[in-house]
């Protein structure tokens, strides 16, 4: 949109401020079990109960949806627009929700910190809201990014299969994992205090958990030599200097033949301005080139890269027999 008088300027700050209020009410909905209600269909009796939240007050953030689309209206119910069930329908409710919930985290850490003069480079959240959203918004990886490579899937479905999962954190790749593929172990690292805290429980709560190992390390402190067939490296969280150090020590865990994967912003599809905003907020900004500049200086060999609909390419890397 561009701002080039006044009236422009007034317009673009009016509609900001509405997108800002219509999210407000939809993470609300999430935080409170709503958007699952709205899912099926509930009257405003039943969501006032549901979410406690006053019902002069539903009813116009309802309202609202329904103006902009996102909720429809039928005699004394209300359920998510046509368009929003074919998206819970294809991706799942529960993406859409961790989503909201990242954003709404990870938005407000970035003001209250850039307010307090204390916003720093790096993933260093403790808020166990946004730590269990990305969890479950990374599980993408499991079921989006992995059957692009059918020697990828071979290897998980492989008996006595052992994958690595490098920064697991609250641990919902690693379960995820375990899910799908019956024979696999999971050994997964996670440095940091709140996000492992989280995984050990969500792992013992779990029917898994006589798979997995939970570490407390990072990258650069794996020992493990000839170990792993698979291994998962989110290099998006790590600085430069670790990328180099931890792919020179994931090529040394995995065993030969041994399959690292990875993902990256392709350069084929620009990334929006936003995507690019939030990587350097976590970490630099690396397009599917760097990456495989790094994975070649690893000694990594056959480096693939999958497209996707999205503006991320997948990428895997094979350690040499």
């Amino acid at each position: 949109m561009a701002i080039a008088t006044l009236p422009d300027a007034k317009k673009a700050i009016q509609a900001l401020t509405e997108t800002v209020w219509i999210f407000a009410v939809l993470t609300a909905l999430a935080e409170t079990s709503g958007l699952h209600a709205l899912l099926k269909g509930a009257d405003l009796a039943v969501l006032t109960d549901l979410t406690q939240i006053p019902t002069t007050i539903l009813q116009e953030a309802l309202a609202l949806l329904s103006e902009k689309g996102f909720v429809s209206i039928q005699g004394d119910k209300y359920q998510l627009a046509p368009s929003l069930l074919s998206v819970a329908e294809q991706d799942g409710l529960d993406k859409i929700i961790a989503q909201l919930q990242i954003t709404f985290g990870i938005t407000r850490e970035f003001v209250t910190s850039a307010r307090n003069r204390s916003l720093r480079l790096g993933w260093h959240y403790t808020d166990e809201s946004i730590l269990q959203a990305q969890g479950t918004y990374s599980e993408y990886i499991v079921t989006d990014c992995i059957p692009l490579d059918p020697k990828l899937h071979h290897l998980l479905s492989q008996p006595q299969s052992v994958l690595l999962d490098v920064g697991a954190g609250v641990g919902k790749i690693t379960l995820l994992l375990c899910k799908t593929y019956p024979s696999l172990r999971v050994v997964a690292i996670e440095p940091a205090d709140k996000p492992y805290a989280l995984a050990q429980t969500n792992i013992q709560q779990s029917t898994f958990h006589d798979r997995i190992e939970l570490r407390k390390i990072f990258i650069e402190e794996l020992d493990d030599q000839n170990v792993f067939d698979v291994i998962w490296f989110p290099h998006v969280f790590f600085s430069d200097e670790t990328v180099k150090t931890g792919l020179k020590t994931a090529i040394r865990a995995l065993k030969p033949g041994g399959i690292l994967l990875t993902t990256a912003l392709s350069r084929d599809k620009p990334p929006a301005r936003m995507r690019q905003l939030l990587n350097s907020l976590h970490s630099n900004v690396r397009l599917t080139d760097d990456i495989k500049h790094y994975l070649d200086e690893a000694g990594f060999h056959s480096i693939q890269v999958f497209s996707t609909p999205s503006d991320y390419s997948v990428i895997t890397a094979t350690k040499p027999e």
